[in-house]
């Protein structure tokens, strides 16, 4: 991808086997492993190609660390897909969605273009094989959370 603008950060992260419960409940404690980015108009081309309604991407099982407090490993989540312009966290009740919705935006993927912009006023010029490097990173994150020491935490844009 050429530029940066509104992007989606994952970030694969292992939470400590201790918090401290007089810490700030706002933050996140924990390690980031591995990360990945997906720009905001490769979300606005999947919902163009499939449309809104389909995109696994507004239905997963997600916690919203603004209503709900930490730890987030073993909450069963109560909200549904991410949050554009915040944080989602992801755990293991989240799997089965995200591996659906991660596999879902790697076939479309696979159809695009090698360079592409997403419309005409597009500033981003978008690389596939870079695409599909970030979801095949993303479909890792999502099997590393069948151990729940993992979240999967979303950065919006």
């Amino acid at each position: 991808m050429s530029g940066m603008g509104c992007v989606h950060d994952f970030e694969l992260i292992k939470l400590p086997e201790y918090i401290n419960i007089e810490e700030d409940n706002d933050t996140i404690y924990g390690r980031t492993i591995k990360s990945a980015i997906i720009h905001d108009d490769v979300i606005d081309y999947i919902d163009s190609q499939i449309g809104v309604e389909d995109n696994l991407f507004y239905q997963v099982p997600s916690i919203n660390p603004g209503y709900e407090e930490a730890p987030y490993k073993n909450l069963i989540p109560k909200d549904e897909g991410f949050n554009s312009f915040g944080v989602t966290i992801f755990n293991q009740y989240s799997i089965k969605e995200l591996r659906a919705m991660f596999l879902q935006w790697r076939v479309i993927a696979e159809k695009m273009p090698e360079a592409f912009f997403h419309d005409l006023d597009s500033q981003y010029q978008f690389d596939r094989l870079e695409l599909l490097k970030n979801i095949d990173l993303c479909l890792n994150f999502v099997e590393e959370l069948q151990n729940p020491q993992y979240i999967l935490y979303h950065g919006g844009i």
